[in-house]
């Protein structure tokens, strides 16, 4: 098992466990005591968030360990910092009807992140099996 499978299962483990420990936080512990405060501003962002980034690793899971790190090297270092930057900076106040909530805005973002990735992934083996088809010229005709 390469280094990048085992990062990318790291990585899905402590998203599960995160979005879960939120999840069961929320619904048990805080049901009724917490802040609302606490649940805008933290509890609902990560685990909205925290749903679609455990869609995105477990999809990557199943492919090999170079999508993977190419994922790492070209989408995940810039879509988490801005996605943490867009959700940070909305108000975790929010009262008018068109009003975007921190937890709406995560998973917007969750939602293009996972489109981002799919087609990350077809591009990944449409460029594959065109460099293929292009260095066999038997495959060409």
């Amino acid at each position: 098992m390469s280094v990048y499978k085992k990062i990318n299962i790291g990585l899905l483990t402590l998203t599960v466990a995160t979005t879960m420990g939120v999840y069961l936080f929320w619904s048990n512990k805080c049901f009724g005591s917490c802040s609302i405060n606490l649940i805008d501003t933290w509890l609902f962002p990560v685990y909205f968030g925290g749903k679609y980034l455990t869609v995105i690793l477990g999809i990557l899971v199943v492919f090999s360990a170079s999508i993977f790190k190419r994922w790492l090297q070209y989408i995940l270092w810039w879509a988490v910092p801005l996605s943490l930057k867009l959700v940070y900076d909305i108000s975790a106040h929010t009262g008018g009807i068109m009003s975007v909530s921190k937890a709406d805005m995560a998973e917007s973002l969750g939602q293009i992140f996972i489109i981002v990735t799919a087609i990350f992934i077809a591009a990944y083996y449409l460029i594959a099996w065109w460099k293929k088809r292009k260095g066999n010229p038997v495959a060409a005709s």
